[in-house]
């Protein structure tokens, strides 16, 4: 049998992408790692922005709108760990024997040839912007994308934060095939594990991070065997979820009696992979 040949695209090569690729690397016998491509972030959708920024202001108004312009240059600005995984994805390549091409944006020309140059069957995102179908379909198979949040009900994010706001039981982790909506793809699996009261959402995803790896590894595995299924689901009226109000911010706040940010997902700790799959 031939082996599949998968891409790995994402924006943090030193994030859980790494993780991932450095699990089925290991894992998966009838997979080929054919190169990886890290969105380096400066090339800007100016056309995303634009509706974004018309969107703020119908939900909330201008005030709304300058809170929300303020939380995106916060983002850009607040020093965050870069080495989240003991190994980058250069490292791995040096490893695995794959290249990794960088580009100014994952949606450029430039991630476009270098993805069509990788000749992959299946791409796997980890981490990114919204992926255009002028990228998503370039591989043969399509792109799956590894979402925290149980679909539909918690499409979009931020991940961990709204589980916590719910009081959520569980948490889950969802890979879909990735299509012109959002979290919106055919479901090729999913898992959840225990979320106990009195998690904030750093824990939450530090539990869900136990866990994510497995259920990629085994939705390209299907894939490779040629034994995928997608699991029904019903989009129904579900919304996808975005940043939440201050409001909403602040009774979280007082739950736990301290300030709560929308993306404490970014300061979770990356465990180390299980010795049988490192």
């Amino acid at each position: 049998m031939t082996a599949l040949r998968v891409a790995i695209v994402t924006g943090n090569a030193a994030g859980n992408a790494a993780r991932i690729c450095h699990h089925l690397a290991r894992s998966l016998p009838e997979v080929t790692i054919v190169g990886a491509v890290v969105d380096a972030g400066t090339e800007p959708d100016r056309g995303r922005q634009a509706r974004r920024l018309k969107a703020w202001r119908r939900q909330g108004g201008t005030g709304y709108m300058l809170w929300r312009i303020s939380l995106e240059l916060r983002a850009r600005t607040d020093p965050q760990p870069r080495q989240r995984y003991a190994h980058n994805l250069p490292e791995l390549g040096e490893m695995f024997g794959f290249p990794v091409v960088e580009v100014p944006s994952v949606n450029s020309e430039q991630a476009r040839d270098a993805l069509s140059g990788l000749q992959a069957d299946l791409a796997v995102s980890v981490g990114n912007r919204v992926i255009k179908e002028s990228t998503f379909s370039i591989p043969r198979l399509g792109m799956v994308n590894l979402h925290h949040g149980r679909i539909p009900d918690y499409r979009g994010g931020p991940p961990g934060f709204w589980e916590v706001y719910d009081e959520e039981p569980a948490i889950g982790v969802s890979v879909h095939q990735i299509d012109s909506q959002l979290d919106h793809g055919a479901l090729l699996g999913a898992a959840e594990v225990p979320l106990p009261v009195g998690d904030d959402p750093k824990l939450a995803m530090e539990r869900i991070y136990t866990m994510d790896y497995r259920v990629v590894a085994d939705v390209v595995a299907a894939i490779a065997n040629g034994r995928s299924t997608p699991i029904a689901v019903d989009f129904g009226d579900w919304k996808v979820r975005t940043i939440p109000t201050r409001a909403q911010l602040r009774e979280l706040q007082a739950r736990f009696g301290r300030p709560v940010r929308h993306d404490e997902f970014r300061q979770a700790q990356l465990p180390a992979l299980p010795e049988a799959a490192a």
